[in-house]
């Protein structure tokens, strides 16, 4: 009798434990050992200097972008465990799971705010525009509510993921307006940032750790063709990771562009997904930089995207199966030779910041700051494909309240 009574209150223990967090999926990680990875994953000291040409054998004074990782504040390790807290405290996991069960595979993946509605409104037009049925495959994470609800409202056939939880972690979260991501400086916009620089790193990461092939990308983007339809033409055999460049280029390019993640459920791609996250304290961490043409005249504004890409090159390197190549099609064929495990697609098919003629695919307002310099650089370029779009920019196509339509209905 006191035998079965012990059993029953470990029982209820236990059941009481995971009561607001759930069983997870099978393949996802315990907390525990997610936690560790983000405190074993930070880079910093001598030995953690990240440049993606250490990959390809160029010389030591040839290296061009390096980034040498200092130790993070301890701000920006607590941020970290409180936002592995959170994935487990909202059941990003099971919801995660729930999205893939419901979207057509392979899904494709963006994360969106109440400021990129008006962006995020475009791309999915231009999916639609672009193959209809591809929209079947989205899944959009939400930050805050006023993005679901536009989504909601406008498009009720995508697939969400309620990543709210994310963005309030920790005790000592600031909050910042839904509407001055990249719009404004101060604390609390660079502690949002920070969080969306993380979840971009984990929601790659997560896709692939729960064995599943996926394409995630920036919302700022427009689709002039079916991306995924190209993928699957396009190569012989799908690479471990596909990802873009910043500029043309006729070998492995040295700098990479995290705002286009091709990944398989290959091991490779996991592992090095895993260990571009495992360097979250790296990616929340603030870097200043000085002003360029892209920024406004006397900014010093503070982000995070520099070191999530430097992290993204460390993972890169870290995983020696990886070697790069630069994606051509020399028989024009349509099926591109001599693919890598890491494959770079050209410039003139996925175009960043301005389009190379009419047979780009997949357009990116990468360099610009700001969500309206975005909307205004998606109008420049032609790949606006709201229809309710105002004359200023595409960020008051899709105000609170206002249905966003597409071009051609």
């Amino acid at each position: 009798m006191r035998a079965l009574l012990l059993l029953c209150t470990i029982t209820h223990a236990r059941h009481k434990k995971h009561a607001n967090r759930g069983w997870l999926p099978a393949r996802a990680p315990k907390e525990p050992e997610l936690q560790q990875l983000v405190e074993r994953g930070v880079r910093g000291g001598r030995r953690h200097e990240s440049c993606y040409a250490k990959m390809h054998g160029v010389g030591r004074n040839q290296r061009p972008n390096c980034y040498r990782f200092v130790s993070p504040p301890n701000s920006s390790r607590a941020l970290c465990g409180a936002l592995v807290a959170a994935v487990y405290e909202h059941r990003l996991w099971q919801r995660l799971e729930a999205a893939l069960r419901r979207a057509a595979a392979p899904s494709v993946h963006v994360l969106a705010s109440c400021a990129a509605r008006g962006l995020l409104g475009n791309w999915l037009c231009s999916v639609r525009a672009a193959s209809p049925r591809r929209l079947d495959h989205v899944v959009v994470w939400t930050a805050d509510a006023c993005a679901a609800a536009a989504l909601a409202q406008s498009w009720p056939r995508v697939v969400t993921i309620d990543a709210a939880g994310w963005f309030a972690a920790g005790a000592g979260a600031r909050r910042a307006a839904p509407g001055a991501v990249e719009d404004a400086a101060g604390p609390s916009t660079r502690d949002l940032y920070a969080r969306f620089s993380a979840l971009k790193a984990w929601m790659p990461y997560a896709v692939a750790q729960l064995g599943r092939e996926a394409l995630t990308h920036d919302a700022d983007v427009a689709w002039r063709g079916d991306v995924l339809g190209w993928v699957a033409r396009s190569f012989n055999g799908t690479p471990a990771m596909l990802l873009t460049h910043n500029a043309p280029s006729h070998a492995c390019p040295n700098q990479v562009n995290g705002g286009f993640i091709w990944a398989s459920a290959d091991g490779n791609a996991r592992l090095a997904l895993r260990a571009w996250f495992g360097a979250c304290a790296n990616m929340v961490s603030p870097n200043v930089h000085k002003p360029t043409r892209g920024r406004p005249s006397g900014s010093n504004k503070t982000e995070n995207q520099p070191f999530l890409v430097a992290a993204l090159k460390d993972a890169m390197y870290e995983h020696k199966g990886f070697r790069c190549a630069y994606a051509r099609d020399g028989d024009g064929d349509g099926v591109f030779d001599e693919t890598r495990p890491l494959t770079i697609v050209p410039d003139a098919l996925f175009a960043n910041d301005r389009l190379n003629g009419s047979g780009t695919l997949f357009y990116h307002a990468n360099h610009h700051e700001g969500w309206r310099a975005k909307c205004r650089a998606l109008r420049a370029a032609g790949a606006l494909f709201l229809a309710n779009a105002s004359r200023s920019d595409v960020c008051d196509a899709a105000p609170r309240g206002l249905r966003a339509t597409c071009v051609g209905g």
